[in-house]
């Protein structure tokens, strides 16, 4: 099997697990950084990235990423692990918790204040020392 086609096996799995996860957000599935094809273990990385458009709002405010580790299991799929933004917990797929949406809503509006947040400080003139 070549590397290429080893990719693109791993991505279509993490699809057939994403796809309905959170139909109201829209996603795109990437090679993380640290991704490396030529690894003995066939383990892959990829970042997904979460977004939630609409007709009045077609450009995302905020973006969350979900990272993805898939390690080849025996004799046929992937054991997949996930970790959403910087938070440390690492979920698996195969958990008892299973993802919800609201994961991907809490992150997506704490960045949303925080934006707002720094155009309200910029708005303010700052306090100076007299």
């Amino acid at each position: 099997m070549s590397e290429t086609a080893g990719k693109d096996e791993a991505r279509d799995a993490l699809n057939v697990v994403i796809c309905n996860w959170a139909r109201d957000y829209q996603y795109a599935i990437l090679p993380a950084q640290d991704d490396d094809p030529a690894r003995p273990d066939g383990r892959r990385h990829f970042r997904t990235v979460w977004s939630k458009r609409s007709a009045r709002e077609p450009i995302p405010e905020a973006v969350v990423s979900v990272y993805f580790t898939m390690v080849p299991k025996q004799p046929r799929g992937y054991r997949i692990t996930y970790v959403i933004e910087k938070q440390r917990y690492v979920h698996s797929v195969d958990d008892a918790l299973q993802f919800q949406p609201a994961w991907l809503e809490r992150v997506l509006e704490a960045k949303v204040a925080a934006v707002d947040k720094l155009y309200e400080l910029n708005r303010q003139p700052r306090a100076r020392k007299t």
